[in-house]
């Protein structure tokens, strides 16, 4: 229902037609699981980088403690396993990044679908949909056309049916403003957070390599100062890989063109609108649903490649 509610007011969603309401009760039901596994996915990550940085931490102290107290190496042992652990049980218990992924594609090709719907746009999203992605990609295509089954049945052939001013008011209000609002404030999020990470990555590996490169030669190896230089150059490897397992820079991108797309979209469809051209309108909607479809296309593509793993080297 708050995933629902995030498209549609309640009151609203609920005097949608029939076979609209339908789509955006699965498309809410696709969203609200891709949300959940990302939670877990986030939460996984997270617990990784910082279980092996625990390790690191545990094994740089050991190794420079002349005494070489158990409890250090017991430790590392504990956080090295841990971090394999909950790789395991994100990966092959309940494949949570796979799971957030694939329900995240479903609901944003739900969501196209109800909003081409309401604009008596006829286009099959599974047509248009993941075409460069197959094999376990397919599934996603499949439960689209399935669930589309109904409203599809009549429609002719045809692409564009007629529809009224108010409900193309309604998509430009409540998809094609709001995406656009989403892009540009995920953009800003995105960027905000890939340049944290690369800043203090950056300060983190040149204090570590210049520190070490400096002090290397009067300290000895088991010195405290030599062993947080050591521990801060992990940090700096560890804020790169999470900054790249989330890919926050190639987001940013994408969400930066989808923005200006949005945008310019929601200009046209509003002059169209202001002088009664449905079928223009239409048309507009059309190219940004399937301009969102090839987004999502790449946004999945994206983080397959870059799968969520336990750090090494």
């Amino acid at each position: 229902e708050q995933c629902i509610g995030q498209v549609f007011p309640a009151a609203m969603a609920k005097q949608l037609p029939g076979s609209i309401h339908s789509a955006l009760t699965y498309y809410g039901m696709a969203d609200a699981l891709a949300l959940h596994y990302q939670r877990w996915t986030l939460r996984s990550v997270r617990g990784i980088v910082l279980l092996v940085l625990s390790a690191a931490i545990c094994f740089q102290l050991y190794s420079a403690w002349e005494l070489k107290p158990l409890w250090l190496l017991i430790g590392y042992l504990a956080t090295f396993l841990a971090a394999y652990a909950v790789y395991a049980w994100a990966r092959w218990r309940h494949d949570c990044h796979n799971k957030y992924l694939d329900y995240r594609a479903l609901a944003e090709g739900l969501r196209v679908r109800v909003f081409w719907r309401l604009a008596g746009i006829k286009t099959q999203v599974a047509d248009r949909y993941l075409s460069k992605q197959h094999s376990e990609m397919d599934w996603i295509r499949q439960a689209i056309r399935v669930w589309t089954i109904p409203a599809h049945a009549n429609t002719g052939g045809a692409e564009l049916a007629a529809v009224n001013p108010a409900q193309l008011q309604l998509v430009l209000d409540h998809w094609v403003k709001d995406q656009e609002k989403f892009f540009q404030k995920a953009a800003k999020r995105d960027e905000r957070r890939a340049r944290l990470c690369a800043v203090v990555s950056v300060i983190f590996f040149f204090l570590a390599g210049f520190g070490l490169a400096v002090v290397k030669a009067f300290l000895p190896s088991e010195d405290p100062l030599i062993v947080a230089l050591s521990l801060t150059l992990v940090a700096s490897a560890l804020l790169q890989v999470y900054s790249r397992v989330l890919g926050y820079s190639e987001q940013a991108q994408q969400y930066n063109r989808m923005q200006k797309i949005f945008a310019r979209g929601a200009a046209l469809l509003e002059e169209h609108l202001k002088r009664g051209e449905l079928k223009q309108a239409q048309r507009i909607i059309q190219d940004l649903g399937e301009e969102a479809l090839i987004e999502n296309g790449e946004w999945l593509l994206l983080h397959r490649s870059q799968p969520v793993e336990v750090p090494g080297g």
